[in-house]
Order: structure tokens, then sequence, then C-alpha cells
């Protein structure tokens, strides 16, 4: 397609075409062949479309080119890992829509994949890696896939979470604490000391870790995940004080209680899951505001940002 654009008569709007070739037995005039036109004025963008012999790839890149999304992070390169569900798969899905190229990372093959879907139906770039974080081999796996499909890498986003069961201490089994740790906070250590020799080959990057609201008002049976992710908010510190000369940013988001299927399986329905949602606005958030976060993080506004903490709670913190 070849990109046009010319100044609109009537001032103040313009108008952009991407224009394709004539489809067979077309009607005459200006309107003739394949074509996308917006005007945009004041009050926003509306889009006209001839969809005659039009290709879905070429409407779906078209789409993408002509989003009012503002591609923040266009040329970036990100690892998510937790990605199958939830706040990261809403990261994926955000970072797509910013013009990012995506490694996504899940347990859950059937999660990962339709993640991946969703990506690629919007006109996205990405690619998938099945295993557990635990294992060192899946942050190999994840950083090989970045450089291989995409050609490096600027960002992680490590959104992926082990629950075990609501116990104190006292009760809980050495095993499950074993288990939580070793993905909730072994899991970004080894990726991190994998994927940070990379970022610094292409200059740096931004290292987001989603920690919670809970690692700083924790609630009973949480002993656990309130210390892991305690750990997350203090581990960016460190990590800023040792890369920050090599142009690595390092930030926990911290989200508060999110209407996803991880918060909804807690209660016995939905409905009482909303009853609990303990915000100053008496509401759960939704993935998509946690998502902007991370990507307001990812991106180049967010450049004298790092060892920080990006908690979006609903006010949960102030009372």
């Amino acid at each position: 397609m070849e990109p046009l654009a010319r100044q609109h008569p009537a001032g103040g709007s313009f108008v952009c075409a991407l224009k394709g070739g004539d489809a067979e037995g077309a009607d005459s005039g200006p309107e003739k062949g394949n074509y996308f036109k917006i005007i945009c004025d004041r009050v926003g963008v509306r889009l006209a479309m001839s969809l005659r012999a039009l290709r879905r790839d070429s409407l779906a890149g078209a789409l993408r080119i002509l989003s009012p999304v503002s591609r923040r992070l266009l040329g970036k390169i990100a690892i998510v890992t937790g990605a199958g569900g939830g706040i990261g798969r809403a990261i994926c899905l955000a970072y797509a829509d910013e013009g990012a190229a995506l490694v996504c990372g899940d347990i859950n093959h059937e999660a990962a994949h339709e993640t991946v879907a969703q990506i690629k139906a919007r006109g996205g770039r990405a690619a998938v890696v099945i295993g557990d974080l635990a294992r060192e081999q899946t942050s190999l796996d994840l950083i090989a896939a970045a450089r291989a499909e995409f050609g490096g890498l600027t960002t992680v986003v490590n959104s992926a979470i082990r629950d075990v069961s609501y116990l104190p201490v006292t009760e809980l089994p050495l095993i499950e604490w074993q288990q939580s740790l070793d993905v909730n906070l072994t899991g970004p250590f080894l990726l991190l000391k994998h994927a940070i020799p990379v970022m610094i080959e292409g200059g740096g990057g931004s290292i987001i870790l989603i920690a919670s609201q809970l690692a700083l008002t924790p609630k009973p049976g949480r002993a656990w995940y309130s210390s892991q992710k305690g750990a997350l908010i203090s581990l960016v510190k460190a990590l800023a004080v040792d890369h920050s000369a090599q142009n690595i940013r390092a930030n926990t988001l911290s989200p508060g209680p999110t209407a996803d299927q991880r918060f909804f399986s807690q209660w016995p329905n939905e409905a009482k899951a909303h009853e609990h949602a303990s915000t100053l606005f008496g509401r759960l958030g939704t993935p998509a505001e946690m998502a902007a976060g991370a990507v307001f993080l990812a991106s180049d506004e967010s450049s004298f940002m790092t060892g920080s903490d990006l908690l979006i709670d609903g006010g949960y913190t102030a009372v």
C-alpha cells in the first residue's frame, strides 16, 4: 500500500489514504479501487473504507496504522511472563497495540497461544514460549525467542505467579513455600540474570516486575505472597543501583484488587468478588487499567523513573 496525504480544503482537517491496486471491474471516478480514507477533525477520526477485493491482512495492517493509539512502544521488543490471562494478557495486548513485538511466556499452553492469537488478530507481532519460570531453561528460551524472532530485547515484564494455600506460616507446608518462591522470586532472578546482558547489548531498556498492594498491606494467610512481592519491590531498587549506568531502568507495578479470573477464584462467584473490592471507588480495577501503567513504564515517558513502585490500587492502601 502507498500512503498518501493532503490538506483537506475545509482547513483544520486532513485526508490520509492508504491506497492499493484497483479492483477488477471497480467503478470509475475518484472513489475507484481499494482505499482507506481518514478525515481527522477536532472531534475525532472517521474512517471510510472500500473493501472491494481487499485482503484481510491488508485490512489488519491498515487499521493498525490508522489506529488512534499513539504507538508509544514502536520498536520495543518485550518478554512478558504470565501472558496467558488476566493482567499479563492485558499487558501483551496493550503493548501490541502500542507497536511492541512480544514474546509471550506462560506455563499454560492453551492460554498462551490464545494471547498470541488475539495479538495477531489485532495486527500485532508475537511469539510464544511455553515453560515453567522456575526452570532456568525457560528464561533462556524466552530470550532466545526474542533475539531470533525480533532481533533483540528492550523490555522485560514479569507477571507470572504461583499461588499456594492461604495459610499462616505456622500451617503452610514447606513444599508450598518453596514452590511459590521458585516462581515468584527465583523465576524473575533467573530471567533478569540472562536478560540484562542482552538489553545492555542493545543500549538499555526497561524492567517491570508485577508486585502488589499486599506488599504494603498484608492480608491474613498471605505471608508467602506479601513477602515475595515485597522482595520484588526491593529487587528493582537494587537493579536500579547496579544498572542505571547501562541505561537499564527497573520498576515495579503494584496492582490493587483486579477483576480477573485469579481474583474471582478466591470467592464463590463473581458477584461476591466485586463486593470485596475494598477500594475507595467501590469497585475492582480492570486488567486494562493495570496494563496502562505497564505501557507507561515501558515507554520513554518514564525515562526518569527507576527503582520505584507504581501503585495502581484504587486507594486500597490509603485507608
